[in-house]
């Protein structure tokens, strides 16, 4: 506006371009905050997976905050890993010790009629 009231000639249209690069450069950086926050997102759900030496335990946030509640759990989790592990072998050895039982008893048995099992000599 002139000092007499009166616009100046093109001052509209110049407003109107100012705006118009205003909010284009809104919307860039709303975009580039939108990807901004897309790969926050994706890298804070890769390190939300502990990594631990039995296996990855999701829903963990691996930070300062919580880092002594993963330890306990990673400390759990291998704790269930070699309690598993010792599972298996004592189940392994009973088996074994099952399956020697049954073969001398059916042995016996075959010895008492007279009969034999062919053995492999190695």
């Amino acid at each position: 506006m002139t000092s007499q009231g009166q616009f100046r000639q093109g001052s509209n249209v110049e407003r109107f371009v100012k705006d118009n690069a205003m909010y284009k450069t809104a919307e860039e950086d709303s975009r580039g905050f939108h990807n901004m926050s897309q790969v926050a997102q994706w890298h804070t759900k890769q390190y939300r997976v502990l990594k631990c030496a039995t296996h990855r335990m999701k829903g963990y946030d691996v930070d300062a905050r919580n880092a002594g509640e993963q330890e306990l759990h990673h400390q759990m989790a291998l704790e269930l890993k070699y309690a598993a592990k010792e599972l298996v072998l004592t189940r392994r050895a009973k088996l074994k010790t099952l399956f020697e039982n049954e073969r001398l008893r059916y042995e016996a048995e075959l010895n008492a009629m007279g009969l034999a099992v062919a053995k492999e000599r190695f």
